[in-house]
């Protein structure tokens, strides 16, 4: 009775190292906008978060599964970013480079359309950090000439 009780006790062991494995398609989850809160509830607890107090960037790092058919099943590190607390972009770490895994499409072809989102989109931008003055400038000239 001690045998089998072992061996259940194993095989529930071995049953929750593979469920509390991350693979790389959670982070189909994501979207822009996210809090950090909301990030660590649809994907889980990271390996490592650092935070830049001078930028506001808040970086979760995860190591995760990629199943690429059959048994094979490299660790790929992935980063989540965001600035003040809201996601602007995920992607893979590979030495030292990012990797986008949301790229622009990731918004609706509604909300690209619509200028007022665009323009206000764009000022939040400026208003973050994330793009200088002229480049905004440009952009919103874009914009408005688009209409």
């Amino acid at each position: 009775m001690k045998r089998i009780s072992l061996l259940f006790l194993l095989a529930l062991v071995a049953m929750m190292n593979v469920y509390s494995q991350k693979y790389i398609w959670v982070l189909d989850r994501l979207k822009v906008g996210m809090t950090k809160n909301q990030v660590l509830w649809e994907v889980g607890e990271p390996n490592l978060q650092k935070y830049d107090k001078k930028t506001k960037t808040r970086y979760i790092y995860y190591n995760m599964l990629e199943h690429k058919g059959g048994w094979a099943e490299p660790t790929v590190s992935c980063v989540v970013i965001l600035i003040n607390d809201s996601v602007v972009k995920w992607g893979r770490y590979y030495e030292g480079n990012f990797i986008s895994l949301n790229p622009d499409t990731i918004q609706s072809t509604k909300e690209k359309e619509n200028p007022v989102e665009r323009l206000s989109t764009l000022k939040s931008m400026l208003d973050n950090g994330l793009i200088t003055e002229d480049e905004y400038n440009a952009k919103k000239k874009e914009i408005l000439d688009n209409l």
